[in-house]
Formats: structure tokens, sequence, C-alpha cells
């Protein structure tokens, strides 16, 4: 549903932020998807000025920007779709 609801996470180009063993975060437009398949739960800090809050509900709130990045925690096997700031 929310991939129909949110244009740019069908068509925008894939922007690769992070990409790690078991995290994977990248940008499509105005969204940002992080993905964690670790079995535990993961901390990633993504070079982003400001994201709002999980759109379905599953990470907590991103910390604040430090230097133009963002921490965002990923619970285990489980990812978030956040996005970025106007």
């Amino acid at each position: 549903a929310l991939r129909r609801e949110l244009g740019d996470l069908r068509g925008d180009q894939m922007l690769n932020l992070v990409v790690a063993d078991q995290q994977w975060v990248y940008r499509r437009g105005q969204h940002v998807v992080a993905i964690n398949n670790d079995t535990t739960a993961a901390t990633v800090k993504i070079p982003a000025a400001g994201l709002e809050a999980d759109r379905l509900g599953i990470c907590p709130a991103p910390a604040a920007a430090v230097d133009g990045v963002v921490s965002v925690t990923i619970p285990a096997r489980s990812g978030c779709i956040l996005r970025l700031r106007p």
C-alpha cells in the first residue's frame, strides 16, 4: 500500500547511502529505506540533514542530525521507511 501511495519508491533512481554486511540503506526520491538483515538491532549513520519518523512504525524516531549525519536504529530482521525533511 505504501509503494502505491509514494510514487518515488517505485520510480525514482536509487542512491546507496550505507552498504554493510547486514545493513543496507538507500534513498529513492524523498524517502530513505533502511534494512537490517542481522539477528540483532543495528544503528546506522545516514548522511542526511533530517529524517521524519518511520512510515511503517517499526523503527524508533531518528536521532537528531550531527554534522549532517542522522543515527537510525533498525530492529533485527526488519526495515523502515523514512521521509527526508523538506
